[in-house]
């Protein structure tokens, strides 16, 4: 197959920034996006380094138009996107009755609209290839309850529900679509919880931290590069048939029993 294109968006921090530098490791033209582009250039500088190849485009994934253009310029330049990797968060850890209507759907409009808008975008010429891979980042909070995180819960139930509905949609025009289910990551992500933790529990950051960690089986965090090696596979010609598939990557933290 010719070297693929892939986008990431929230590609230029954490997860995404771990997933568009293992892309690009693999040999994918990698188009990372996101809100801030010093950050982007810096993802793309380390991928160049590397000696990969990457391009930087800021687009706000709340923005319909903004998106549709950055797709326009990604095909115009290259080809029609082959690759999608959607990491685009925007929460605040806060308690039900500390969360403001606009709490509620900025989180939304990032997590779930920003990853519909770039699918959309993103289909059309993955069916005339009769080829795509999807995978839609959406956190354990998903099949789990987390103190100060309703609206996580909300957004990653909703994306991983589309990831559904999209790979049973798509599978005869050769598209697979997945979601990644991250645990506890060592990201900026973490230490936002963190803080959260400490102020709630009334515990010093280093107890907090611990406090995390002690509920993870495997008494360790998960690294950002661990999920990336994970969705550079199911976005891989040898993932031929695993679709509709939630997979996470949380040290054992999600205890529901999932199917």
């Amino acid at each position: 197959m010719a070297q693929r294109v892939a986008v990431v968006s929230g590609g230029s921090q954490g997860i995404g920034r771990a997933v568009a530098l293992t892309l690009a490791a693999r040999g994918d033209m990698v188009v990372v996006s996101g809100r801030n582009q010093p950050a982007l250039d810096a993802v793309v500088a380390e991928i160049h380094e590397a000696g990969g190849q990457a391009f930087a485009r800021a687009a706000d994934v709340r923005d319909a138009e903004a998106i549709g253009a950055l797709f326009e310029d990604v095909t115009n330049r290259y080809d029609d996107v082959d690759v999608l990797v959607t990491c685009a968060v925007k929460s605040r850890v806060a308690g039900f009755l500390e969360l403001t209507d606009e709490d509620w759907l900025t989180h939304y409009e990032t997590k779930v609209m920003g990853a519909v808008r770039c699918i959309r975008q993103a289909i059309p010429g993955m069916r005339r290839k009769g080829w795509g891979r999807i995978v839609n980042l959406a956190g354990t909070t998903a099949r789990t309850c987390a103190r100060g995180r309703m609206t996580n819960g909300m957004t990653n139930a909703a994306i991983t529900n589309v990831s559904k509905h999209l790979a049973e949609e798509f599978a005869e025009a050769g598209i697979l679509v997945n979601t990644v289910h991250p645990g506890y990551t060592d990201t900026p992500r973490l230490d936002m919880i963190v803080d959260r933790t400490a102020a709630r529990e009334g515990l010093d950051l280093e107890h907090a931290r611990d406090l995390l960690l002690n509920a993870v089986p495997t008494r360790r965090f998960t690294q950002p590069n661990e999920i990336a090696e994970l969705v550079a596979f199911l976005c891989s010609e040898l993932n031929q048939s695993i679709t509709g598939q939630v997979l996470a990557v949380d040290g054992g933290l999600a205890t529901a029993v999932t199917y």
